[in-house]
């Protein structure tokens, strides 16, 4: 899939159904707001930079925290990371290294708020 020349590997909707996460090839992790009636006519409510893809140009997933409706966003990295923002800041909360690869999929625990799976990176 290409929007505006970016070559985007994931897609993902918010708990709450009000944002889209796109992740691409050019490490951007942009967050639309999909709300009808948004005021902003792009739609983009974040842009949130600090994952790499790196060079292997990999389907990397991201994935939204569900026990706080979507709070937190995760996204693995080719620079063998798992990279987790605060979604309303932007801040990055956690940079998770120790991975043998790329991580190419993410996910947060359902109940427990600290836990966070991936997959990928001969982890």
């Amino acid at each position: 899939m290409s929007a505006d020349g970016r070559q985007i590997t994931c897609l993902a909707l918010s708990p709450s159904g009000h944002f889209l996460a796109t992740y691409s090839h050019d490490s951007a992790l942009i967050i639309f707001d999909v709300r009808p009636f948004s005021s902003d006519p792009m739609r983009v409510y974040r842009s949130l930079t600090g994952a790499p893809s790196g060079f292997e140009q990999t389907l990397i997933r991201c994935a939204w925290s569900r026990h706080d409706n979507g709070a937190r966003i995760a996204v693995g990295g080719g620079d063998r990371t798992v990279t987790v923002w605060e979604v309303e800041t932007g801040k990055i909360l956690y940079k998770l290294p120790g991975h043998k690869g790329t991580v190419t999929g993410v996910d947060f625990h359902p109940l427990y708020v600290e836990r966070l799976g991936w997959l990928g990176g001969a982890s």
